[in-house]
């Protein structure tokens, strides 16, 4: 089963969980704010004293003699913030990237909408992935006996997981420009309980009796009745998602590893067998 997630807002994403959903912030790494209007731009480009210095001042504001009389309108400066990447050498490269292709100023009029802003694809993939719920591992299990639906002590007890727990995960988030994919996936099962343990290859599959012949290795054989437990045995089960990402700026990566886990209790019963013995007269 896969699970997928598209998300799109301007600076905030929707994260769906398995209950409900969430939004969370996503901080502008790089972009523009607000700056001087066209008249205290010209009253600054003046104000040098020095030809050579108010030429280099005037060339970060491009036509700004246009907008000398405009107190409204207003220049926006570029900025790259370093608290919003994901780490130092990230920003270092991706604000070089940005200053290099984005002029200093650029002039916004009163009433018209600014650049966007752009956020840094690592931090966007992280934000995501930190705020994703996967669905925690649902399990089927076989022979299940008599009104308690018990396992058997003794016996190889059928392990799989049901169609509600995700195999593999993609969520798309899009912020601005930037589009992130995360794609996740877990290949395993791991069963864990009191009296038996297991390592799944792979989710497990049903039992039947054509998947009998086929075999499992998604199997859990217990050692002791849940008489001693209180009537069930508590099984965990865990799935580990390893992830990564790519993104529309062809930049990618990967992410930290999530586990998910449930607790099943499962009645384990004994089969009672009577001895007898035939002595002669």
């Amino acid at each position: 089963m896969t699970t997928t997630y598209t998300m799109a807002s301007g600076g905030s994403v929707d994260i769906p969980t398995s209950t409900s959903s969430q939004t969370v912030a996503v901080a502008p790494s790089c972009g523009y704010k607000p700056g001087r209007t066209g008249a205290e731009a010209a009253e600054f480009i003046g104000g040098f004293g020095n030809e050579k210095a108010n030429r280099a001042v005037a060339a970060m504001y491009p036509d700004w003699e246009d907008y000398v009389d405009d107190t409204t309108g207003r220049w926006w400066t570029k900025y790259c913030d370093e608290s919003a990447f994901s780490d130092p050498d990230t920003y270092l490269e991706a604000s070089a990237e940005f200053f290099a292709s984005h002029p200093w100023h650029v002039w916004v009029p009163e009433g018209t909408e600014p650049p966007e802003p752009e956020v840094d694809p690592a931090a966007l993939a992280s934000t995501v992935w930190e705020s994703v719920d996967i669905p925690a591992p649902s399990i089927d299990r076989n022979p299940t006996v008599g009104q308690s639906q018990a396992t058997i002590v003794g016996f190889d007890t059928w392990v799989w997981a049901t169609e509600e727990t995700p195999t593999r995960v993609e969520i798309v988030a899009t912020v601005g420009s930037t589009s992130v994919t995360v794609t996740a996936g877990s290949a395993s099962l791991d069963l864990s309980a009191p009296d038996a343990e297991a390592e799944c290859t792979g989710f497990g599959i049903p039992w039947t009796p054509s998947n009998d012949a086929k075999g499992t290795d998604c199997i859990i054989v217990f050692d002791r009745s849940s008489a001693h437990l209180g009537g069930t045995t508590p099984m965990e089960v865990e799935a580990v998602y390893s992830a990564s990402w790519a993104s529309t700026t062809g930049r990618s990566g990967t992410l930290n590893t999530v586990t998910t886990s449930s607790t099943v209790q499962i009645p384990v019963a004994e089969i009672q067998a009577l001895n007898t013995s035939t002595r002669n007269p």
